[in-house]
């Protein structure tokens, strides 16, 4: 059998997971920190969900949205703390089943107090479901059919859930053999079910040939999308794992030898890297980037494992505690533009769209459907009619050092040229920046 009896609960086991609980419960983040986060906001408090389902973005996350919207009815506080809590539930409840799987609260720990994972699960993002679901297939592998049913359920979650499907069958194969024919042919029958859910509510092309997609990525960027692609990975892995603990996973990883699984993980991890991700860079890999840390299993010597379990938590910590005592930068942004005076004439990054949109009259300097020439010609015209107009400071660096929640977006803290389009209409047009 290739999963053993489950291990007896024990009082430090107990302790270890009530630890995990609270430190996902008690800090939920004080803003919707990411991209995303305030379009689902204003999606979970429809009163109608359908009308959830016609408004939301490509691609769509039917299963998260309905799982939301429906929770969003409890009463518990604001929508965002309500989300924020099931997010942290759904945490813990992974971080159960890992331990099932892992059989090793060595592996649990350092998965549950990984930075961006921690952080996914005290924000509002679907991951949190899309990785349980996700979990409980690998858990639930014994029985193809509800494996299948769950990967499934993390399809309807977010159609990312396919990256996922070549190291889940990479795993039967090294594990249970006879068991691929049945996996692929139950694996076809439910994914097809759920892309004829999907087909009711968009279109193919709406759901893989997004802009964010690797197919557009490749039609746009040609060769250069491939060195691009690995730049991501390389970032990411390791300031998702930390530099120690990614460079130990790593050793470990090429030491195994496991041929197929790797290749498996890594062009998962191709694929899902090869989006500049405005929400959480990265996010996207973020089950797949917990997978090398069940290798640590291997270490036998308690004091490097407490050492680097040290350095991996003080990373944590730096970065997960700031979000629930301090807003991030667009939610401050969002007050500020609410009490100006008079009708101004805004110009923004499309990194802060989502936090105006709706709410306030903006021009967006940097979005794929960016006119410089009808911005140029709002600016003249507001000029003309002596209306304000105001530059925010995001516009002003744009391409660079865009916010990301707290931080600066991973792949924009550099300026590769003199001169941004922000600092030549404040220049030419002698432009206000909105300060806050």
């Amino acid at each position: 059998m290739w999963q053993e009896q489950m291990p007896k609960l024990s009082k430090a086991v107990g302790v270890v997971f009530l630890v995990i609980l609270l430190s996902r419960i008690l800090l939920p983040s004080i803003s919707p920190a990411f991209f995303d986060s305030p379009e689902y906001l204003r999606l979970f408090e429809n009163a109608n969900f359908f009308d959830s389902l016609r408004q939301v973005h490509n691609p769509i996350h039917p299963l998260f949205l309905l799982v939301f919207w429906l929770f969003n009815k409890v009463p518990l506080g604001t929508t965002l703390l309500r989300a924020e809590f099931l997010n942290g539930i759904l945490g813990f409840l992974t971080m159960v089943v890992i331990y099932k799987i892992s059989r090793s609260l060595i592996v649990t720990v350092f998965i549950a107090f990984l930075p961006y994972f921690w952080l996914s699960q005290v924000n509002l993002l679907y991951e949190p479901l899309l990785i349980f679901l996700l979990g409980l297939s690998v858990y639930y592998l014994k029985n193809i059919r509800l494996a299948a049913l769950f990967f499934a359920l993390a399809f309807l979650v977010s159609t990312t859930a396919l990256i996922y499907l070549l190291p889940l069958l990479a795993w039967i194969w090294i594990k249970q053999p006879k068991k691929i024919p049945a996996a692929i042919l139950t694996l076809s029958v439910y994914l097809l079910a759920c892309g004829l859910i999907y087909s009711l509510i968009t279109s193919p092309a709406g759901l893989f040939l997004n802009a964010n997609s690797p197919l557009n990525k490749m039609m746009i960027k040609g060769w250069l999308f491939f060195p691009r692609v690995v730049r991501n990975m390389v970032v990411i892995y390791f300031n998702y794992l930390t530099i120690p603990l990614g460079l130990v996973c790593l050793w470990l990883g090429l030491r195994k030898k496991n041929l197929v699984l790797l290749l498996a993980w890594l062009v998962a991890f191709f694929l899902a890297n090869s989006i500049w991700h405005a929400g959480m860079f990265g996010r996207l890999s973020l089950g797949l980037t917990i997978l090398p840390v069940f290798l640590i299993s291997q270490i036998k010597n308690r004091f490097f494992l407490a050492g680097l379990f040290l350095l991996l938590l003080v990373q944590s910590i730096k970065l997960v505690v700031p979000y629930h005592f301090q807003e991030i930068p667009y939610w401050q942004e969002k007050k500020a533009v609410a009490n100006l005076a008079g009708d101004p004439l805004l110009i923004i990054s499309n990194y802060e769209e989502p936090y105006l949109q709706g709410k306030f009259n903006y021009l967006v300097l940097n979005s794929p459907q960016t006119d410089e020439i009808k911005i140029r010609a709002a600016i003249v015209e507001a000029k003309n009619h002596q209306r304000t107009v105001l530059i925010t400071p995001q516009v002003v660096t744009t391409p660079y050092f865009q916010y990301d929640g707290l931080s600066f977006h991973l792949l924009s803290q550099g300026q590769n040229h003199p001169e941004t389009l922000g600092q030549k209409l404040m220049a030419e047009f002698d432009l206000e920046t909105l300060m806050f």
